[in-house]
């Protein structure tokens, strides 16, 4: 009994002292406190800060050296569309014969220069499927004015290689015998579109490597945010792929028809002029 009441004694003694300190040292300790856990705060927004700003900063040096590598498969690309070729003699006469026929231009006037990739079919085909495969492979690390322009020379190819497709179909609903000149009128018309088309694809080749340059000296990581107007094939407003094929020489369908009809008179052995 004695006990606990010296020990009611001794805290209430206590809980006196405790509140008679003075005011200073009060405000002391409260300055403290308030000190104490700004500073935590503010480490805490900093660190977070510094932390995403790293991570930024990471994630741009992968994506930058990514790109380059990228930048560098097309770029060998670009380089074997610039390998051009010249026909000479009685083939070239030909050539230029067939495109008179179809009523297009040929570019090169006289001259039948191509991209190397339009030596034949086989040698189109490989290119395309390479093309497209590399394209799908990296336009994740890209930006959107280089899959544009990408995008714009894949489907550009695909129209190619749907027209080279085309007239397979047909030359296979034919005799057999017809079907053995298949190689031959396939080769032909690859040349033929090479020859008219070599224009168009020293342009596209030249406006993809300013696209890399820029993109080089100032690098963007920030791309389009998905939409109903920029999914899949038409990535950008107004059909922007569609427009720039508007203007190709390959959209005018009137010359597209009589192409197909020279190369499938050709199958057939006659070299009657079509008109």
């Amino acid at each position: 009994m004695i006990f606990s009441m010296l020990s009611i004694v001794n805290v209430t003694h206590n809980i006196d002292n405790f509140l008679t300190i003075p005011d200073f040292i009060w405000n002391g300790i409260i300055k403290l406190l308030i000190t104490t856990i700004s500073g935590l705060i503010i480490s805490y927004y900093t660190y977070t800060f510094l932390k995403k700003k790293n991570e930024r900063t990471r994630v741009a040096g992968i994506i930058l050296e990514r790109r380059l590598l990228i930048y560098q498969d097309f770029l060998k690309v670009v380089n074997k569309l610039g390998c051009k070729k010249l026909m000479p003699g009685e083939a070239g006469y030909s050539i230029l014969d067939i495109i008179e026929k179809t009523g297009f231009t040929n570019p090169n006037n006289t001259l039948v220069e191509y991209s190397q990739i339009f030596d034949n079919r086989h040698t189109y085909a490989e290119f395309f499927h390479s093309f497209e495969q590399t394209f799908f492979e990296s336009k994740l690390y890209l930006d959107d004015n280089s899959v544009k322009q990408l995008y714009y020379m894949q489907s550009w190819f695909a129209l190619v290689n749907s027209l080279l497709i085309s007239i397979e179909q047909q030359l296979r609903n034919l005799s057999v015998e017809i079907q053995s000149r298949q190689k031959y009128v396939l080769d032909k018309m690859t040349l033929t579109i090479g020859t008219i088309m070599d224009d168009e694809i020293s342009e596209m080749c030249f406006t993809l490597e300013q696209i890399f340059t820029d993109n080089v000296r100032d690098l963007k990581l920030t791309r389009r945010k998905r939409s109903f107007l920029n999914k899949d094939f038409f990535i950008a407003e107004d059909g922007y792929i569609m427009k720039r094929m508007k203007s190709s020489v390959l959209s005018k369908k009137e010359n597209i028809l009589k192409m197909q009809t020279v190369f499938l008179y050709l199958a057939l052995g006659s070299d009657e002029d079509i008109h």
